[in-house]
């Protein structure tokens, strides 16, 4: 059942999360959706479009995952995987090739999902971790959340929360 449910989110993941990229501009600039979905190009609104999608599928496989002792820290160390593998991925072929390239672009975030998610199915098939280790994964995911909301509404002034086009930041870095 994890095979199938990891698979199938992967999928989830992929779809819903290229689907964020565009979703602030369909909804005519709309706040709510800019909390969940990209609002800019920067590098932390692409992180963004793996987040939203594995904590939304994060609860709806929870019915079906959640009396599995390592659920809490699969869905951590998953999402935390993907959350820094976009970057790293990103900022080195940009280091290598002085440019952004849209297919890499894409590569690393099909790469990091994929990751992400046989990371999750490896820990739900491991024998049962510590309570200690739930109880970091949930300060973890905690952590994540909060990081979502909070940068999109109020994101540091840093290269990774910049826009590459308009050189802003969070909402006001979105061209219009």
């Amino acid at each position: 059942m994890e095979l199938t449910l990891e698979a199938l989110g992967l999928l989830f993941i992929l779809i819903f999360g290229t689907c964020s990229h565009f979703i602030y501009e369909w909804s005519g600039h709309n706040k709510l959706a800019g909390i969940l979905c990209a609002v800019n190009e920067s590098t932390w609104e692409h992180m963004k479009m793996v987040i939203g999608p594995s904590l939304i599928w994060m609860i709806i496989e929870t019915p079906f995952l959640y009396s599995n002792p390592n659920f809490l820290l699969a869905k951590a160390l998953s999402i935390t995987a993907m959350m820094l593998l976009i970057p790293i991925i990103f900022y080195i072929y940009h280091w290598i090739l002085k440019k952004e390239l849209l297919i890499l672009g894409i590569l690393d975030f099909v790469f990091s999902a994929v990751i992400g998610q046989w990371i999750s199915y490896s820990i739900l098939k491991y024998n049962a971790v510590s309570p200690l280790a739930n109880y970091l994964a949930i300060l973890n995911l905690i952590l994540i959340v909060y990081m979502y909301l909070r940068f999109t509404i109020n994101p540091p002034k840093i290269f990774l929360f910049k826009d590459p086009i308009t050189n802003n930041h969070g909402f006001d870095g979105h061209s219009h």
